[in-house]
């Protein structure tokens, strides 16, 4: 196996275990974002349908957000 070969393969390596980070944060990051809105929606039942309105546009964001910062680097 060439050195060029080679070291392409470490290249996609390291961009596969990016993302793979990646996504296990942006997982964590929406189990906390569901935690929260239950309880939220716990103490203000009325505000359940606006709260997942809320929980669907934060998670887009930042899921984005935090994705872009660890494949960019």
């Amino acid at each position: 196996m060439s050195a060029r070969v080679a070291a392409a393969g470490e290249v996609q390596q390291t961009q596969v275990d990016a993302v793979a980070r990646a996504g296990a944060y942006a997982m964590r990051q929406v189990a906390l974002l569901a935690q929260m809105q239950k309880e939220i929606a716990l103490a203000a039942p009325e505000a359940s349908g606006d709260l997942d309105f809320i929980k669907s546009m934060t998670s887009i964001g930042q899921v984005v957000a935090d994705t872009s910062q660890p494949v960019n680097r």
